[in-house]
């Protein structure tokens, strides 16, 4: 799948976005919430900090992104509006997505139910990231917002800097091979990145789960953690050949857990 065309911003930061209020901040780019002043609309600007603008693996975390975002059509993506990726400054304008980071808003999974409607909603933005020839490549509860709407809990997966695009325009598709974060990283990831495939993504995200679930364990009947744990433990295998062998099947996985525990 080829991404889609999106609008070239070049040099219309400052003229087009009124920027707002600082809603993250990483190693390498800033993002703020931001108005768009000839739509009226709220958007999200992803800025590369300007000490990164001559580093060419800084400005290719955003090319990487534009081309991602640009790849993938799911409601639990954001999408890509338009990009400034050839020449300074370096920027990224996407749909604004009113929830918080999961690593911060932990607090609305109140229960195992919420942990795994959570997850499933999760793996089905990773199926589709997949299936759009997008590898992720830094699955981690950074990188998924998450909160309650209309007592629902609703997840959306976010920088797609560090991920692989089959069929980018925009860089290499090998940019930075090693690449993600070393605690959530599987073996083969940490080995130098270019054998990173949809079971990479499928470690990270199991590992993801593990953490969410100890903050559960002192609310959640024993009786129920085994179906979850034996989830977590497949996708966490250190062979990839002894994982789920796609989202697909790990998301099938989480909804036959969702349904025992309906039934007890």
């Amino acid at each position: 799948m080829q991404p889609k065309p999106f609008k070239d911003f070049t040099g219309l930061l400052e003229s087009r976005f009124a920027l707002g209020r600082l809603l993250g901040l990483g190693g390498f780019c800033a993002v703020s919430e931001a108005v768009d002043r000839e739509t009226g609309k709220k958007v999200a600007v992803k800025l590369l900090s300007p000490k990164w603008e001559g580093n060419q693996n800084a400005v290719a975390l955003v090319c990487v992104e534009a081309d991602a975002l640009a790849s993938i059509t799911h409601p639990s993506v954001p999408s890509i509006l338009g990009a400034s990726v050839y020449r300074r400054p370096y920027f990224l304008v996407t749909d604004f997505v009113g929830l918080r980071s999961l690593d911060r808003s932990g607090e609305c999974i109140e229960s195992l139910h919420d942990l795994l409607i959570l997850s499933l909603k999760i793996a089905d933005a990773l199926e589709a990231t997949h299936a759009a020839g997008v590898i992720h490549r830094d699955v981690k509860p950074e990188n998924l917002l998450a909160g309650k709407v209309n007592g629902s809990v609703e997840a959306v997966v976010i920088d797609y800097g560090c991920s692989r695009v089959r069929n980018g325009r925009l860089w290499d598709p090998y940019h930075c091979t090693s690449v993600g974060t070393k605690e959530l990283m599987p073996p083969e990831q940490r080995d130098g990145g270019q054998y990173a495939d949809e079971r990479s993504d499928i470690y990270s995200f199991g590992r993801t789960m593990q953490e969410l679930l100890v903050k559960l364990l002192r609310r959640v009947p024993v009786v129920m953690l085994a179906c979850v744990e034996a989830i977590i433990d497949r996708a966490t295998q250190k062979s990839p050949e002894q994982r789920f062998q796609s989202m697909t099947e790990m998301k099938r996985a989480i909804g036959e857990s969702i349904s025992r525990l309906r039934a007890n």
